[in-house]
């Protein structure tokens, strides 16, 4: 068995795995609000969070994983649809 070890400090402590912006390639979703290139190690997007709920699914139907996240027990249910330029598609 390989290890890899990223030579940056993600602070994660829940991750996903899935190609969410289109591209064939799979992107690792931390729950500390950032996407980074499972390939590079290259952070592809980031935003200050912190979710408690992680989870990658292709709820409209185009093939294309969004990200669906939750900041606990009182915090908005976010989807992020990745190739659509990032944007919070419902919230």
């Amino acid at each position: 068995m390989k290890e890899y070890t990223s030579i940056n400090d993600f602070q994660a402590s829940l991750m996903r795995c899935g190609d969410v912006d289109g591209d064939g390639r799979n992107e690792i979703v931390l729950n500390s609000g950032k996407i980074v290139d499972a390939q590079t190690g290259s952070v592809e997007w980031e935003e200050e969070a912190l979710f408690t709920y992680l989870e990658l699914l292709d709820i409209d139907g185009d093939g294309i994983l969004e990200v669906i996240t939750e900041n606990g027990l009182a915090g908005p249910l976010k989807v992020y649809d990745m190739d659509y330029g990032n944007e919070v598609r419902f919230q």
